[in-house]
């Protein structure tokens, strides 16, 4: 996660133009911290993907 401090004094079509470029965007940022996700599979969920599969549900 970043940021960037914008002029004070631009528009709402100024900071829209800005956003639009992607480079310019991506330049001179804050970074202020990392985060991370993390999705652990559930007990039942090799269960729940074969169900379907052996119902002909699934391709």
């Amino acid at each position: 996660m970043s940021y960037r401090e914008l002029p004070a004094d631009w528009t709402h079509e100024q900071v829209e133009k800005f956003a639009d470029n992607r480079e310019a965007v991506d330049e001179s940022l804050s970074l202020l911290g990392l985060i991370l996700f993390r999705n652990e599979l559930k007990d039942d969920t090799a269960e729940a993907i074969e169900k379907p599969k052996a119902g002909d549900i699934a391709r």
